[in-house]
């Protein structure tokens, strides 16, 4: 997006942009408001207003935003059919989605919350992070011991977090010399490539979109075929949707005498 000066045409284009951006605030305001479950009465007058126009219009056009979801699950108490609970990043756990989690916990045999307070960063969504602090529990453990974080890193994120308030402080010991590479049995600590000899489809699972970069170019390498079937409107993903590819196909199959 390009921003210069005096690119406004009048008046009327500029009241425009500053309504627009009034009416983000009230929509960013009112998710606040229901994700932290603060009664309707008790939000801004101009917050209420946006909520009567924004559920109303959802209402006449039959949609549901993520929130209203959570919130139909609380209220006609949805729960999956499952024995274990387990919550990841619970730190970033809104007042609404710990009440959807604690209604959950009520049907299980077990549940765990995994989490650290020092990394709750989503206030400007809803997140209260002392509820993660001040959650009801009757075991706790905290991992003591980093596999990735050198010395250096610890100590300048020490000194930074140290300024937060309401913490959870607890003992956290940085990667040592001897720890470089991961050692023990059992233990994956590098993979060079997959195992291109066994039979059958395969799914290729990364963490990051420059990870799957490189397995397609060892894909390529090999010549072998690859497609996402999650995201099949990116050819990027799918070069078997490329015209390039359907014209190859065509010319393989000329060639092969095949109509």
């Amino acid at each position: 997006m390009a921003i210069k000066a005096g690119s406004l045409a009048d008046d009327e284009d500029e009241d425009a942009w500053n309504n627009t951006r009034h009416a983000e605030k009230l929509f960013s305001e009112m998710q606040i408001n229901r994700n932290r479950l603060i009664p309707e009465n008790q939000w801004m007058p101009d917050v209420r207003g946006f909520w009567k126009k924004w559920s109303g219009w959802m209402q006449d056009a039959g949609y549901l935003d993520f929130t209203g979801m959570l919130e139909q699950v609380l209220a006609q108490y949805l729960i999956p059919d499952i024995d274990i609970l387990f919550v990841d990043e619970a730190q970033d756990l809104t007042p609404l989605q710990l009440a959807l989690m604690t209604m959950w916990s009520e049907s299980v045999d077990q549940t765990v919350y995994a989490g650290d307070s020092d990394q709750a960063v989503f206030r400007f969504a809803g997140t209260v992070p002392e509820a993660f602090i001040e959650l009801d529990h009757n075991w706790s453990h905290h991992l003591s011991q980093s596999y990735r974080v050198p010395r250096a890193v610890h100590d300048y994120a020490e000194k930074i977090i140290s300024l937060a308030k309401n913490r959870e402080i607890t003992d956290y010991t940085p990667v040592t010399s001897d720890m470089a590479e991961y050692k023990g049995e059992g233990r994956v600590y590098k993979c060079i490539s997959p195992d291109l000899t066994l039979e059958g489809t395969h799914m290729i699972l990364c963490r990051c979109k420059y990870q799957i970069k490189r397995w397609i170019e060892i894909l390529i390498k090999n010549g072998i075929i690859w497609h996402n079937p999650y995201r099949p409107e990116d050819l990027q993903w799918n070069p078997m949707g490329t015209q390039s590819w359907i014209a190859a196909r065509a010319y393989y199959d000329i060639m092969g005498g095949r109509d």
